[in-house]
């Protein structure tokens, strides 16, 4: 389909892992909120449900068996502080 005479009327962009590394962020704030619940994870425990959109059964379950949480919890416990913080981000190399 070629280019219309129509106006745009939305654009939707998903910058996360594309434009900016985002990931980065909320995995390291994933670390550091289940470990203030007393549990040590790393990225290879959680890794491979970034980039899923039907992953949230799967942190459900993880979360629960890390720390009796739900993926609710650590969604509400890191939320603030990832909007923030990925306001800021450097784009990726090649970006600009």
């Amino acid at each position: 389909m070629g280019p219309t005479s129509e106006p745009v009327q939305a654009l939707i962009f998903d910058f996360d892992g594309v434009i900016v590394d985002s990931e980065r962020v909320e995995a390291d704030l994933i670390i550091d909120a289940v470990a203030r619940w007393g549990t040590a994870v790393a990225y290879e425990d959680f890794g491979h449900l970034f980039g899923s959109v039907d992953a949230e059964g799967e942190w459900d379950q993880l979360v629960g068996r890390w720390c009796g949480r739900t993926a609710a919890q650590l969604d509400q416990e890191i939320r603030p502080a990832a909007s923030s913080m990925k306001d800021v981000l450097p784009l990726m190399p090649g970006r600009a």
